[in-house]
């Protein structure tokens, strides 16, 4: 309304110079005609100025405008869009049909009052200057009104060029101030700029658990926003949310999981999950072809999206399809396992969390809790208490919400299913006293070499017992070997029992080099430390196997040091 006021007052300045034409016989008879419907019976002869409304149209309009424009009226003699530096493929198809095109600014106010004045003002310049006898406005916008109004009463035919559908009220409106209406219908542009390679993800919906499958890229016809796709999406969703497949009003991001529901449901097979249009066309399809009584959702089906950055172990998509794709959607979906559609059974959270990457030898517990802090900005607005079986039931309720987006971060490489928090500790630790033996080592290293050279200490080589140097060295590396790789790697408890394998080491030491006699208590303390550690390892591996936690100490330490972590 607001740009129709500014139309009304630029064409009052504009009425005061079209008096002199009037005065000199330019075809204006100062009282308007009345209407008149002709269809194709304009003139063959008349040059026609076409301006298209670009904010108000499809790309795909142009072609079938063009050619009922120039059989029903003659030569265009210019044409000219008036679109929006963002509308690139608007761009493109108006290169292709030869029309000029009209950069729109946006100043302050929308671009669309900014186009419509622009276009208004043009027409207006054409009508008066005598070039165009005949004005057409390819618009549904009815702030034309006054334009159309003003080029009948300055003498111009107007021609209201309209795309072919039902006439509403507004339609009326139009067409009772256009001297001549032309209809025109859309066609599917399917040029060389039209076509884009993109790669797909589809997924097999007949059954339950399985991979998605991505395919190498394909060119595709880029989508175009037509009427009639318009009222195939009106369609599909109306015909989504009366199954509960979509609620009402229907939220962002679901759609995929939807679809992939009423495919499973309606046995329809292989869905394209990416991209999306494309997915969204094979619906449109299956609702034509296979009209009828459609199954509702069963309230029992599970939609997870992984999401990860491309470094997980069951990376779906290759770095060069990925780049090949061009958008970071398709990369994420496509490199962390890809979607999958699963059933809300008792072991729901078990199986979402072995198929993200977070279950494995650790336990659940474990692999819950990794979950909840590699996803805690998705759960910051859900309530998870502190006890185990409390997470494990509202996780459950969480992936049994039907209309929630479950795109959930998979299992970081640095913390996969091999690796559980209490590893993780041990590795702190091992860092911690590696870093600390270096600078010892130098420090004691800087002084000991201090006072050699200042004659503080005297050393004779010829006194050192090297032997006995380069077997602790050489029983120290088998220690720290046994430690690292093969002896204990569980919990801190069982790390500090394993360091006691090295008294049996330094007394084997003592024997051998130094010729040194030992006790019989000795020797049956050094077989206590043996054994202890042997029966506590078995335990540690019997525990690991039958998941039963609650024989290994200071776990609970080493989940409440982790849960102080910056988060």
């Amino acid at each position: 309304m607001f740009s129709m006021l500014r139309c009304a007052f630029a064409f009052r300045r504009l009425g005061s110079r079209a008096l002199p034409l009037r005065a000199q016989g330019q075809g204006c008879s100062g009282v308007p005609p009345p209407p008149q419907k002709v269809g194709n019976s304009l003139s063959s002869q008349d040059s026609v100025a076409l301006f298209i409304d670009g904010e108000n149209l499809s790309p795909a309009v142009l072609r079938p405008m063009l050619k009922v424009l120039e059989q029903s009226s003659g030569e265009i003699l210019q044409s000219r869009v008036y679109i929006g530096k963002h509308q690139a493929s608007f761009a493109r198809a108006a290169e292709l049909e030869g029309i000029e095109q009209i950069s729109v600014p946006q100043n302050g106010a929308s671009m669309k009052e900014s186009g419509d004045l622009m276009l208004a003002l043009d027409a207006a310049e054409t009508c008066l200057s005598g070039s165009c006898k005949t004005i057409a406005i390819a618009s549904e916008d009815l702030d034309f009104l006054i334009l159309l109004r003003k080029l009948r009463s300055w003498g111009c035919r107007s021609i209201l060029l309209l795309p072919q559908r039902p006439m509403s009220r507004a339609r009326r409106l139009q067409a009772a101030e256009a001297d001549h209406v032309l209809c025109y219908g859309e066609e599917k542009i399917q040029t060389e700029s039209m076509w884009i390679e993109v790669p797909r993800i589809r997924l097999d919906t007949r059954a339950l658990e399985t991979s998605a499958e991505i395919q190498e890229p394909v060119p595709t016809l880029r989508p175009l926003l037509t009427e009639h796709r318009e009222r195939q999406m009106e369609e599909l969703q109306r015909v989504l949310q009366e199954l509960k497949y979509l609620p009402e009003p229907p939220e962002q991001g679901i759609m995929v999981a939807a679809l992939t529901k009423f495919f499973h449901v309606n046995r329809l097979g292989t869905l394209t999950l990416w991209p999306l249009h494309q997915g969204l066309t094979e619906a449109f399809a299956a609702l034509e072809s296979q009209a009828g009584a459609w199954l509702p959702n069963p309230g029992d089906l599970i939609f997870i999206s992984p999401r990860g950055s491309g470094d997980h172990r069951n990376s779906m998509a290759t770095a060069s399809t990925a780049s090949r794709s061009g958008t970071r959607d398709f990369a994420k979906m496509a490199t962390a396992g890809g979607p999958f559609l699963t059933h809300a059974g008792p072991q729901l959270v078990e199986q979402v969390l072995r198929r993200l990457g977070f279950l494995g030898p650790g336990g659940l517990d474990e692999a819950i809790e990794l979950f909840c802090r590699t996803n805690r900005q998705a759960l910051s607005k859900s309530e998870l208490k502190e006890s185990f079986h409390s997470k494990r039931d509202r996780l459950h309720e969480i992936f049994c919400e039907q209309h929630r987006l479950q795109a959930w971060r998979v299992a970081p490489r640095c913390a996969s299913v091999t690796e559980t928090p209490a590893e993780r500790v041990g590795k702190k630790v091992g860092l911690f006293l590696a870093h600390m033996g270096g600078w010892a080592s130098i420090l004691l290293g800087s002084g000991l070499a201090f006072m050699l050279s200042r004659g503080i200490y005297l050393l004779k080589l010829s006194e050192v017992p090297w032997a006995m140097v380069f077997s602790s060295s050489l029983s120290s590396a088998l220690f720290n070997f046994l430690i690292k790789f093969g002896l204990s790697r569980e919990t801190p408890v069982t790390t500090s029992l394993g360091t006691q394998i090295g008294i049996p080491l330094n007394l084997l030491v003592d024997v051998l080099i130094v010729h040194s006699h030992f006790h019989w208590c000795q020797a049956a303390g050094v077989l206590t430390m043996l054994l202890s550690f042997s029966v506590w390892h078995h335990s540690e591996a019997v525990a690991r196997k039958s998941g039963d936690l609650s024989v290994r100490l200071l776990e609970d330490g080493a989940k409440s040091s982790l849960s102080t972590e910056p988060q």
